[in-house]
């Protein structure tokens, strides 16, 4: 059975290395240096990896909703075999926690997928994003700031085993 799974962020080039982007960026880690084609037709970019598709939203986060649907009209794929891979501030940076069927914990994009779908029941990689230092912060102070140097390696480790626990091939 073939499986899609959508990173979400920003797709405009100022939010590219935030915090808040890191759902499209493990996606393009997944991808390996695959080449995306854009499907303008399912506002998202996409990449076979055998019966994985990779999919990378192009509309702004708040709407990935309309993404997602869109993907999986596509590729004709149902919810069942639907990951969405997203930034999440409740989590510290580097962990990550693999759910089907929870809340979006406030998450405006997460939430614009619950509508678009009509159901919760979606499995979903949140990725760690609340570095130690921002522990007292509000997330809209650190979301869309350029992921710190110090903080990458942490980031490309998680990218690594979300490869592993989706069964990624390389």
């Amino acid at each position: 059975m073939n499986q899609l799974i959508v990173g979400i962020g920003n797709p405009q080039e100022k939010y590219v290395e935030t915090y808040h982007n890191v759902g499209r960026w493990c996606v393009d880690s997944l991808a390996g240096g695959d080449t995306f084609e854009t499907k303008k037709t399912a506002k998202c970019e996409m990449v076979a990896k055998g019966e994985v598709i990779l999919a990378k939203s192009l509309i702004p986060m708040n709407l990935s909703g309309q993404a997602v649907k869109q993907a999986m009209a596509y590729t004709n794929i149902g919810p069942e075999a639907v990951t969405v891979i997203h930034d999440d501030t409740d989590l510290a940076l580097g962990t990550y926690k693999v759910q089907t069927g929870r809340g979006s914990g406030g998450h405006h994009g997460v939430d614009s997928v619950f509508q678009h779908l009509g159901t919760k029941n979606i499995r979903r990689v949140r990725l760690g994003v609340r570095p130690g230092r921002w522990q007292t912060k509000e997330a809209n102070d650190f979301v869309l700031k350029k992921v710190k140097a110090e903080d990458r390696e942490m980031i490309y480790t998680m990218f690594e085993e979300v490869r592993d626990i989706l069964d990624i091939p390389e």
